[in-house]
């Protein structure tokens, strides 16, 4: 895995976030792979795809990809709530990566794997609605609390800048799959203690 992020094109662009997310979203389509399934790769979903970014082309699991320059904290801003909430207890919640990178030279410091069942009711906070003058007014969105995930739950790929070899993720993988099978009550009882 090379951890440079790709700088192409990126001049045209003034704004460095902009930047980040496009050489961010470019260098996952090009480096990511799976650790749940063999899969080497993730396949580039279109823009504006609802809460997804890549899917896997083995087992067609759904991924959003998260990127910033600071280290991520307690909180992740994240889509509606309503949705997010009914993704939760539907077992629906796509894989999380958490990309952290630094901008001179541009390149990934971390990248953490959340996967899909690890989202439970108690890792989502309902914001308040959108004030009446927004474009949006009345849209409540949420935040993923991260200190309600496990720390177990968290998997490294990409950890102080060195990267984790796959057989580790993925049998770091492995110890967490038997919660999948679980209802999302029990899973988020099981979770939470």
């Amino acid at each position: 895995m090379d951890l440079a992020l790709p700088t192409k094109g990126l001049d045209r662009y003034k704004s460095l976030s902009q930047r980040a997310r496009l050489s961010s979203e470019s260098w996952a389509a090009r480096e990511l792979y799976y650790p749940r399934c063999s899969s080497d790769s993730l396949s580039v979903l279109p823009g504006n795809t609802p809460v997804l970014d890549y899917r896997c082309p083995d087992c067609s699991s759904g991924f959003q990809l998260k990127s910033a320059a600071s280290a991520f904290r307690t909180r992740l801003t994240d889509g509606a709530y309503s949705q997010m909430r009914a993704a939760i207890l539907e077992g629906r919640t796509p894989n999380l990566l958490l990309l952290q990178y630094q901008l001179n030279p541009l390149s990934v410091m971390s990248l953490l794997f959340i996967p899909d069942f690890a989202f439970t009711l108690s890792a989502l906070e309902r914001r308040p609605p959108l004030a009446s003058t927004a474009r949006r007014a009345g849209w409540i969105g949420c935040n993923i609390l991260l200190q309600h995930i496990p720390t177990d739950a968290r998997i490294p790929l990409v950890h102080n800048e060195q990267v984790v070899p796959a057989h580790r993720v993925r049998r770091a993988f492995q110890k967490l799959k038997p919660l999948a099978s679980l209802s999302s009550d029990n899973r988020g009882w099981t979770l939470d203690v």
